[in-house]
């Protein structure tokens, strides 16, 4: 494409079509639509808007907005008006749109039609344009030269010619009648050949103007006549040819006729028939359709309500959980870690009371002679297990029960300590809450803190394999110890119990295992995401997925049940109403 530019032309010439060429191509425009195609030539020749040449074909750049706004006597309201009106050229064959085009505009060239509709046309220079004042003498010149011996005021006259105006613009013709009541008669006797508006015409120029015009017409005439003369014959030579056919086929042609109108009564009868049979056929399957439709949209309904049942069961489920999960952390965050530490003072209180029980047990023993009667009614001696077992049901320790069991091993096998009596010495041994510090108890700080760090550690370790376990690795022990100080630090920075963080991994690995998210985090990410997988809340992100599976699991059974009534549809038995 090359673009092209012209400067040998003033845009805005008024270019008027050749009527003559008009005519004799047999084309049909109206006022409007003639203004345009003057408009569009005018400017495309004009050289001040883009052009290009295709395959020998000059396309220029043409605006629907920018032609309303060059032509507003036309008073077409919009845009849109403009473009149908530009569109009616290209049904016409007058312009022919390029294959690039847009909302705006577009390239548009002229057909060989539209080009010879310009051939014979002249644009006067600036000057030689007669003014509105010369048009108008001019038009009521013509009018007076058809007004049979009358003439036309000069009050009236600028009322005449607003009317003329309007009929043309309206496309209406223009009738002697219609404009009778503002002539008035010649009473001086001049010629209405020189009286316009009370001003002398030249004779010269009416003359001329009186000639070109009859012998524009005189043109005109001939040319219609030739193509009347044209049409005629053809006719003519149609109409013999028709006569011979008929004379050919003699006198069979009427028995011919009247065996196919019976032939096509036939026919139409059979057409009938089959059109109420498919009448029936259609109504019946009408109402079989909407059977299925009202079936349809019952289970529809049903459906809906099932989902809207299962959703609140869903959520007070969940609702439920959460409510449970929440008290178990509370209760979890609530109860401290008990010291597992066996006091040395209740150790010796402890044995002095042994001490004292097994001194009287030897006290009231009774004579040798009854000594093997007396064995039998000494109590059971507990094992260690047993011990262990019962100071863990009296609030105590593994660690004091061990401790007590290796203090008085040597009372328990002789049977002189029963279970009673370890259970007297479980509840003594048991830790009292007390609210001020005993100087005991101040020696015992070391040891509830060493204990503590201990539960701590023995926490931490669980957590970091637990860790390792949901991301599949078999971790080493040097691995572990890694993680186990990374978890430390992390707690210590967000201020995060291990409870927390434990729930927030199983709160991971529920939403990683939810049908439909690919989110998968490695061991890496998941200690340097933001707000690091231990402290971030995953109950947001698993209630989010599920809403989306929810609404999913909506649309697809949506989509299901669409398909299934299409289905139901077929194109052969579909009704009119579908």
């Amino acid at each position: 494409m090359k673009n092209q530019k012209q400067t040998d032309n003033t845009y805005k010439k008024r270019i008027n079509l050749d009527f003559e060429a008009v005519i004799r191509q047999g084309i049909s425009l109206k006022l409007d639509e003639q203004t345009i195609l003057g408009w569009a030539y005018d400017f495309a020749k004009s050289g001040k808007n883009k052009s290009f040449e295709e395959d020998g074909t000059m396309y220029y750049w043409l605006r629907p907005e920018k032609c309303r706004n060059d032509l507003p006597t036309l008073e077409i309201a919009s845009k849109r008006g403009m473009q149908k009106k530009f569109e009616k050229l290209v049904k016409k064959g007058l312009l022919i749109p390029h294959r690039n085009r847009s909302k705006v505009g577009a390239y548009y060239a002229f057909s060989p039609v539209a080009k010879k509709l310009f051939d014979n046309t002249c644009i006067l220079a600036a000057s030689d344009l007669p003014n509105l004042k010369k048009r108008k003498e001019q038009l009521i010149t013509l009018l007076v030269e058809v007004s049979q011996g009358q003439t036309i005021d000069h009050a009236t006259s600028d009322q005449l010619f607003t009317l003329i105006v309007q009929n043309l613009l309206e496309g209406r013709p223009i009738v002697h009648q219609d404009y009778a009541s503002l002539f008035t008669p010649d009473v001086n006797g001049d010629s209405p050949n020189n009286i316009v508006n009370n001003n002398i015409v030249n004779d010269n120029k009416i003359k001329t103007y009186t000639l070109s015009k009859e012998k524009e017409e005189k043109e005109i005439f001939e040319s219609k006549e030739q193509i009347f003369t044209a049409v005629q014959k053809e006719e003519r030579e149609e109409n013999v040819l028709l006569k011979k056919e008929h004379t050919q086929a003699g006198g069979n042609d009427h028995e011919k006729l009247n065996k196919d109108l019976a032939a096509l009564e036939k026919n139409v009868k059979a057409m009938e028939a089959r059109e109420l049979e498919r009448q029936k056929e259609a109504s019946a399957n009408t109402q079989v359709l909407l059977s299925k439709v009202a079936a349809m949209e019952k289970r529809m309904a049903t459906l809906e309500a099932r989902e809207l049942e299962r959703q609140k069961e869903t959520a007070k489920t969940n609702e439920s959980l959460l409510k449970r999960l929440s008290v178990l952390e509370k209760k979890a965050l609530a109860t401290p870690v008990k010291e597992e530490v066996y006091s040395e003072k209740k150790s010796t209180q402890v044995s002095e009371k042994n001490q004292s029980v097994a001194t009287e047990m030897t006290e009231n023993k009774p004579a040798p002679s009854g000594q093997q009667e007396s064995k039998h009614l000494v109590n059971p001696v507990p094992s260690k297990e047993e011990v262990i077992q019962i100071f863990t049901e009296e609030g105590s320790t593994v660690t004091m029960a061990e401790k007590y069991f290796s203090d008085n091993l040597s009372l328990i096998q002789e049977g002189l300590i029963s279970e009673a009596t370890v259970r007297r010495n479980a509840l003594s041994a048991a830790p009292a809450d007390t609210t001020q510090a005993s100087p005991d108890q101040a020696e015992q700080k070391p040891e509830n803190t060493a204990a503590k760090d201990t539960a701590r550690q023995h926490e931490t370790y669980h957590l970091a394999q637990e860790t390792y376990e949901a991301f599949n690795i078999l971790p080493s022990k040097k691995e572990l110890e890694n993680l186990m100080q990374q978890i430390s630090n992390i707690q210590q920075e967000r201020d995060l119990s291990i409870q927390q963080m434990r729930q927030n991994l199983q709160m991971y690995q529920r939403f990683i295992q939810t049908h439909g998210v690919t989110t998968n985090y490695s061991l890496k990410n998941w200690l340097t995401i933001e707000g690091n997988g231990y402290g971030r809340d995953w109950s947001k992100d698993l209630d989010r997925v599920q809403k989306k599976q929810d609404y999913q699991r909506k649309k697809e059974m949506g989509q299901i049940m669409y398909t299934s009534y299409q289905q139901d549809f077929e194109p052969a038995t579909r009704p009119d109403w579908y």
